[in-house]
C-alpha cells in the first residue's frame, strides 16, 4: 500500500509540473487585474452609457438656439466622441468650422481648426496637420486660443516623435515636442493636471530624478476631487512610466493596470495603457492576458482608426501572437500528457480504494469488538462503582452509629449508676413497699427509650437530610407527611428509616420499635399502596434514598 501511495504522490507532482505556469503576482496586483477584468467583460454596458450620453447630446444640439448655443452643443458632441470614434468625432469638428465661420467669430473659427489639426494627427494625416498649423497666426490668437494651440502642437509633435522614432528625422521632432511643451506649461494654471503631464513627460524624456513627480501624483490621484475618470487614466499612465524608469516593476504594472481600467470605463478606444500592459505581462510570461488585452486594443484601434496607436499596435502584435500560439501548442502537449497522468492516477486510486476498503472492514469489525468490549468495561466498572458507593455509604453509617453506641452506652451506665444509686437511698430510708413501687414503675424505660429514638432520628437525618422530602416524593400528596425540621420522625417514617438502612425483616423492625408484627406490616402495606409509581418496587426505591449513583 506505501508503494501504490508512493506512486499517487510522484504522478500528483508530475500533473502540477504540468499545469500552466501562471505567473504570480502580488495581492494587490492581483486584485487589479481582476478588476480590469470585470471592466473588460463589461463593454457591452459601459459602450451603451457612452452612446446614451452621446444620444443626449444630440437632442441638446437639435434643441440648441442660436450660433453659440449650436456651437457649444456640438462642442459637447466632439469632446464625448473624442478618443472613441474618430470619424465621428472628425465629423463634428468639421460642421463646428462651418458653424463658427457662419458666425465669424475668430475664437470660434480657431477652436474648430485646431480641433482638425488634432484629429488629423491622429488620424495620420500629417501633412494636412503641419500645415494647418503652420498656417495659424499665433500673434493674434486669445489666451484661451493660445492654451489651446500648445496643447493642440503638443498633440501633434508628440505623435510625429512617435512615428519618426527610428528617422534622421526624429531629433527635429523631438526638439519641437519639446519646445511645444515649454510654451504649454508657461499658460498652465498651477493647479492644471496639464502642467503636471508635461512637467513629467520633460522629465522622462530628460532622464531626470522621478521620485518627486511619483510623489507629486501619488497625491494628486489620492487627493484631489476635481480629477476626470480621464484624468486619472493619464495621470496612472505617467505614473507607471516614472516607476519603470525607477526600476520598480511592481508598482510601475500596478499603475498601468490602472490607468488600463481608467480608460476603459471612461470609455476611450484610442489608448496606450492596455496595449502597454499587454507587453509588460508578456515580459512577465503571462501571455494569455497579454494576448486577451492586445486583442482588446486592437479592436478598439481599428473602430478608432488612430493610426499612430496602429504603429506602435504592427510592431507588438505579431510578437505577442507568436508567443501566444506557442504557448497554446505547448498547451495542447501538456494536456495530452495531463491526460495519460490522469488515467495512470485513476487506475493507481482504483487499487488504492480496493485496498482500503478491505482495510476499513477490517478495522469495523476490530471496531465493533473494541466497542463490545469497552460496553462490558464500562458495566464492569459502573458495578464496581455501586459497589464503592455502597461500602462507603456502609462505612459512614458504621463510623455514626458506633460512636451513637459509644455515647447511648456511657449515657446507659451513668442512668443505671444513678437508678442504682437512688434505690440504693429508698433501701436505706425508706420502707420495702415504697422500694417495690418503685421497682415497679415504668417510667424510666420510657423515658429510655424516647430519648434512644430522639437520637436514632438525630443520626439518621444527619446522614439522610433530605430523606422525608426524597420518601414524601415517593408516595401520594394525601398520605404524605409533614415533618418540621429538628422535629422527631414518627412511627411510620422509622420503619422505612430502618429499611433505607438495610432492615427489611419486619420481626426485626418490630423489636426495635417496640410495636407488633402486624403493625409493622400494616404500615408497610399502607406506604406501598400510596406509591406513585410501582407498588412492588417501592421500597427499593426507599433504599436507594441518597445514592449517589
Amino acid at each position: 500500500m506505501g508503494r501504490i501511495l508512493l506512486h499517487i504522490i510522484v504522478v500528483s507532482v508530475f500533473l502540477s509540473g504540468l499545469i500552466s505556469c501562471e505567473n504570480y503576482y502580488d495581492n494587490r496586483t492581483q486584485s487589479a487585474l481582476a478588476e480590469l477584468d470585470c471592466e473588460l467583460s463589461n463593454r457591452r454596458a459601459i459602450e451603451q452609457r457612452k452612446e446614451d450620453e452621446i444620444g443626449r447630446l444630440r437632442k441638446l444640439l437639435e434643441n440648441a438656439g442660436g450660433i453659440d448655443g449650436k456651437y457649444a452643443a456640438m462642442d459637447s458632441i466632439f469632446d464625448a466622441y473624442r478618443l472613441y470614434n474618430i470619424d465621428s468625432t472628425m465629423y463634428y469638428a468639421y460642421r463646428k468650422e462651418s458653424v463658427a465661420k457662419a458666425s465669424r467669430d475668430s475664437d470660434l473659427i480657431i477652436d474648430a481648426e485646431l480641433d482638425i489639426i488634432r484629429m488629423n494627427a491622429i488620424s495620420g494625416l500629417y501633412d494636412e496637420a503641419l500645415a494647418g498649423l503652420s498656417e495659424i497666426d499665433t500673434m493674434t490668437l486669445s489666451a484661451a486660443s493660445r492654451y489651446q494651440f500648445a496643447e493642440t502642437a503638443v498633440s501633434l509633435y508628440e505623435s510625429m516623435a512617435e512615428i519618426y522614432s527610428t528617422h534622421p528625422l526624429s531629433g527635429y521632432y523631438n526638439d519641437k515636442l519639446r519646445q511645444s511643451r515649454l510654451s504649454l506649461m508657461n499658460l498652465c494654471d498651477s493647479n492644471d493636471v496639464n502642467l503636471l503631464y508635461q512637467r513629467v513627460s520633460l522629465a522622462l524624456s530628460n532622464r531626470d530624478d522621478l521620485s518627486p513627480y511619483i510623489d507629486e501624483i501619488n497625491d494628486r490621484l489620492k487627493n484631489d476631487a476635481s480629477l476626470t475618470t480621464h484624468n486619472k487614466a493619464i495621470l496612472s499612465y505617467l505614473l507607471s512610466l516614472a516607476y519603470k524608469e525607477e526600476g520598480d516593476g511592481e508598482n510601475a504594472l500596478y499603475s498601468m493596470i490602472k490607468s488600463s481600467e481608467y480608460d476603459i470605463s471612461t470609455p476611450v478606444r484610442e489608448h496606450k495603457s492596455l496595449y502597454e500592459l499587454s507587453a509588460m505581462l508578456y515580459e512577465k510570461g503571462d501571455i494569455e492576458r497579454a494576448y486577451k488585452y492586445l486583442s482588446r486594443s486592437v479592436d478598439d484601434l481599428f473602430m478608432t482608426k488612430a493610426r499612430v496607436q496602429m504603429q506602435s499596435l504592427e510592431r507588438l502584435l505579431p510578437v505577442i501572437t507568436s508567443a501566444y500560439n506557442a504557448k497554446k501548442e505547448s498547451d495542447r502537449r501538456k494536456l495530452e500528457y495531463l491526460l495519460i497522468a490522469t488515467a495512470v492516477v485513476s487506475v493507481l486510486l482504483v487499487v488504492a480504494i480496493v485496498f482500503v476498503y478491505r482495510e476499513k472492514r477490517k478495522s469495523d469489525k476490530l471496531k465493533v469488538e473494541a466497542q463490545e468490549a469497552n460496553k462490558s468495561l464500562n458495566e464492569s466498572n459502573s458495578r464496581l462503582n455501586r459497589l464503592n458507593n455502597k461500602l462507603i455509604e456502609s462505612d459512614k453509617i458504621k463510623e455514626i452509629y458506633i460512636g451513637q453506641y459509644i455515647n447511648m452506652c456511657s449515657s446507659n451506665i451513668d442512668r443505671v449508676d444513678k437508678y442504682r444509686n437512688n434505690l440504693l437511698n429508698i433501701a436505706r430510708t425508706k420502707s420495702a413497699k415504697e422500694l417495690i413501687e418503685a421497682l415497679k414503675s415504668s417510667a424510666l424505660v420510657s423515658s429510655e427509650l424516647s430519648d434512644f429514638y430522639e437520637g436514632f432520628d438525630k443520626s439518621f437525618l444527619h446522614l439522610y437530610p433530605d430523606f422525608v422530602d426524597k420518601f414524601n416524593g415517593l408516595i401520594k400528596e394525601e398520605y404524605r407527611f409533614d415533618i418540621k425540621p429538628g422535629k422527631p420522625l414518627n412511627t411510620e417514617l422509622r420503619v422505612f428509616a430502618l429499611i433505607r438502612l438495610g432492615i427489611t425483616d419486619s420481626g426485626r423492625i418490630a423489636e426495635f420499635l417496640r410495636r407488633s408484627v402486624s403493625t409493622v406490616y400494616n404500615y408497610r402495606v399502607k406506604m406501598r399502596n400510596a406509591a406513585i409509581d410501582s407498588r412492588d418496587d417501592f421500597e427499593q426505591r426507599v433504599q436507594n434514598i441518597g445514592r449517589e449513583d
